[in-house]
């Protein structure tokens, strides 16, 4: 139960939820080398308890943009989660190995994924991020236009959750990535056209069209700056694995993003 506050107050408080809304991006440390950011995070949320829960636990890590992730389910109480073991992590830690990352494996005890203790420059730590606040179980469903979520117009459809939220977390999302300046950013799944252009719009770059990614660099920091950062969109993982050839479409474009981080660090140390 959230501390001095009712466990279920964002169902009668529409200014609380939008909060959440805006404000909690997913695990792990602005700080960290690498980014991955998804669409939305996976969750079955059948019942509005499974979102009060996580609702609860952000509330209880200060409302923080990046949390914590062990912590968070462990106080969220969501049993199984995060599932390692689902395709979709499988596949991305190939990809993040692939691409010569380091990170580590892929489990509970490694805190480079969504860890937020020791997180400094080239400490290999991961951020996972999501572009939309709202979990759902796919592109297919939309688990929040029941009685519970009546009050809210915005969250009658995914689509209209994506028209309040999505610009608003984008600029602010983009304004981290500027502050910070991983090395890498791997967004990855499908994004609307009107999404994508805004996405081009605000960062200045343009993406460089292939089947499966599009990469570019960042300027990131100050003006006078010369750090750069990769930025990455790829077809959501189990696409790829399903549709574009399997694992060697997956290995394809980690080598692609490994040619471009080596070519970079060449042209830095030339």
């Amino acid at each position: 139960m959230c501390q001095q506050e009712k466990p279920d107050d964002f169902r009668n408080d529409c200014a609380a939820l939008c909060h959440y809304a805006k404000t909690f991006f997913g695990f792990g440390n602005w700080k960290a080398d690498f980014w991955l950011i998804g669409l939305e995070e996976f969750s079955w949320a059948k019942e509005t308890n499974e979102f009060k829960n996580r609702y609860c636990a952000w509330k209880k890590m200060r409302k923080a943009e990046l949390v914590n992730l062990s912590a968070f389910f462990r106080d969220a109480k969501i049993k199984d989660t995060p599932d390692w073991s689902n395709q979709t992590w499988h596949a991305i830690h190939c990809l993040c190995e692939w691409t010569g990352l380091k990170i580590g494996e892929l489990s509970k005890t490694n805190k480079r994924w969504g860890g937020t203790r020791k997180v400094r420059p080239n400490s290999r730590h991961l951020a996972l991020i999501e572009a939309l606040p709202f979990p759902a179980p796919s592109l297919g469903q939309w688990p929040y236009n029941n009685k519970d979520w009546r009050r809210f117009r915005f969250m009658q459809s995914r689509k209209k959750c994506r028209s309040r939220f999505f610009l608003e977390r984008l600029e602010k999302l983009l304004n981290r990535l500027f502050t910070y300046g991983p090395k890498l950013v791997i967004v990855y799944g499908k994004m609307e056209k009107i999404e994508m252009e805004e996405f081009e719009r605000i960062t200045g770059i343009k993406w460089n069209h292939e089947p499966t990614a599009r990469f570019d660099w960042m300027r990131v920091g100050s003006s006078a700056s010369s750090k750069m950062s990769l930025l990455c969109h790829i077809d959501h993982p189990n696409y790829l694995v399903r549709f574009r050839g399997g694992c060697p479409a997956i290995k394809k474009v980690a080598n692609r993003i490994k040619r471009l981080l080596k070519n970079r660090v060449a042209v830095r140390r030339g």
